[in-house]
């Protein structure tokens, strides 16, 4: 992503969009609310349920902090999203 030159992005702006994209998605309320209670308002795990199902998405999520955290050894999260376009395609045809 490439920023306009001289825009500063600090944590009041990041905010401040993460506050507009609430309201924003907050009008497409009953679809927000499901995003909200049962993804945790968090994409990434949205997807992976939506790629594999709820049980394994959180199975996995938590085997790959774990592992992470346990041996500093990217290598298995980095493999998932550098595949991720490939395996997006896959699902959303």
């Amino acid at each position: 992503m490439e920023l306009e030159e001289g825009v500063q992005v600090d944590d009041d702006m990041i905010l401040h969009i993460s506050d507009a994209i609430e309201t924003l998605s907050g009008q497409l309320a009953p679809w927000h609310d499901a995003f909200n209670q049962r993804y945790f308002s968090d994409l990434s795990f949205l997807l992976a349920a939506l790629a594999f199902d709820m049980q394994q998405a959180v199975q996995l999520k938590f085997e790959i902090v774990r592992d992470v955290l346990a041996t500093n050894d990217r290598r298995r999260i980095d493999n998932i999203v550098d595949n991720l376009s490939d395996f997006l395609g896959n699902i959303m045809t």
